[in-house]
């Protein structure tokens, strides 16, 4: 995509990042070009989402997103057009065959997040044993 139509998306979502999120339970498939934005917005806000992501820990957002789990992600089946074009809703995306989406069960609540992680799991191990293939 263009760096001109990434940023008129860009534009045309701003006000859903204006508006307070605190209190509110959300649920989100953003272009993976603003999860930076969504993720820091709901840590900020300390509100509650579920957000469909893909397994793509090598991406910058991915270590923050683990951190906000509040649950252990449900793994998606596997589909070849679960992902479109954001420009081109007819065409499915070129790494779609290879991503794996999952639905994650984020907080910004300090508290929220801390009990999930005490409770359950080491960061270290999250999704070790899934399958874990990335574009």
């Amino acid at each position: 995509m263009s760096p001109g139509v990434q940023n008129h998306m860009l534009w045309q979502l701003m006000p859903f990042f204006t508006l307070d999120w605190t209190d509110h339970f959300l649920y989100a498939f953003p272009l993976f070009s603003i999860f930076p934005h969504f993720l820091q917005k709901l840590e900020t806000d300390q509100a509650q989402a579920i957000l469909i992501a893909p397994n793509w820990s090598i991406q910058p957002w991915y270590p923050k997103l683990t951190r906000l789990l509040i649950q252990e992600p449900l793994l998606l089946p596997r589909h070849t057009s679960n992902v479109h074009l954001p420009f081109n809703q007819r065409k499915n995306h070129p790494l779609g065959k290879h991503l794996r989406l999952m639905a994650c069960l984020l907080s910004g609540d300090p508290s929220k997040v801390e009990a999930f992680t005490s409770d359950s799991r080491d960061d270290s191990q999250l999704l070790a044993n899934r399958d874990t293939k990335t574009a």
